[in-house]
Parts: structure tokens; sequence; C-alpha cells
């Protein structure tokens, strides 16, 4: 875990960098899908508004989710709005996507071809965020599971419930004991 890179006095949030690089990355993954598919030439721009536009509203909407989530630690704390804390997955995910569909309806893209050629775009976006997640110390459940046996099961279920809820835990733990 290292929420943070410090760099003779310049201090750099390892959340924040992964997702510029998530955005980077998206982007140039983006921009060649577009131009493979025959949607826009890679020199169109129409990839740096698809990621720009909806990457900066999943962070606004990330950070009204999380406040909007907690109401009396917005009343109790009103900061806790600007502050560079606080997240959640589900805004983003919400407001990234009203942005990107708004965009390529704007543009008159047929919408489920603009959104397949985002998907591969998204995941890696995604799976790179989720390294600047677990750099900044969030999310970093699995870190405790043990190799073998029911323990892994119940950690998991202990740790995370949604994954026990989905039965997964057991997965886990089935495919921990099985001989290979």
């Amino acid at each position: 875990m290292a929420p943070f890179l410090h760099i003779w006095r310049l201090t750099i949030p390892t959340f924040g960098l992964m997702v510029a690089t998530a955005m980077i990355a998206a982007y140039f993954v983006l921009r060649g899908d577009l131009a493979r598919r025959g949607i826009a030439a890679k020199d169109s721009g129409f990839a740096e508004v698809l990621i720009a536009i909806p990457g900066l509203a999943g962070i606004v909407g990330a950070k009204l989710y999380h406040v909007l989530e907690d109401p009396g630690l917005l009343l109790a704390h009103p900061g806790e709005l600007i502050s560079q804390y606080g997240l959640a997955w589900f805004g983003g995910l919400a407001d990234g996507a009203a942005a990107f569909i708004w965009v390529a309806k704007g543009r008159k893209i047929p919408l489920l071809q603009v959104m397949d050629a985002g998907s591969v775009a998204a995941a890696l976006g995604y799976g790179i965020g989720r390294i600047g997640s677990l750099l900044s110390g969030d999310g970093d459940w699995h870190s405790n599971f043990p190799a073998v046996g029911n323990e892994l099961s119940a950690r998991a279920c202990a740790n995370d419930a949604d994954l026990c809820r989905m039965g997964l835990a057991s997965e886990l733990s089935r495919a921990a004991n099985a001989d290979l």
C-alpha cells in the first residue's frame, strides 16, 4: 500500500495518478477501436471527448454519491464536498455512463455501436483504476486470504459480504482444496 508518492516537495496521490493513467490508456484503446470500426478517424478528436467528458462526470458523480450517501457527514463537515478523499464507485459509473451516452447521442452515432467500441477501453480503465484503489489502501480485502481451506471461505465472508452472498466464497474454498 502506497497512498502517496513523495518526489522532492511534490506529493502525488497514487489513486489520482492511476485514474489519470487509466484515462490515458483507455483513450488510446478507444481511439483505435473507433477508427477500426469506422466510427471516427483517429485524428477526429471524438475519442478525446468520449474519455474526457465521461471521465470528469464520473469523478463528480463519485464525489456527489459519496457525500449524499451520508448527509449527516456532509452537514457536519461541509468541506467534505471539496475534499480529495471519498469517491463512491456507483456514482462514478452512473454519471460517467450518462455522459458517455449524452456525447454519443450528440454526435448521432448508434448507441450500441459506440458502447460496443467503448467496452474494451472501459474494462482497461476500470482495471487500472482498481489498481489505484488497492495502492491507496481501499478495497484490498483479498490480501488477507489464506492459501487453503474453509478458512478462506470464512475470511471471504467476513471481509466482503457481497462475495459471500454470491456464493463465490465457497467456490474459492473448493478450488483451494482441489487436487490439481
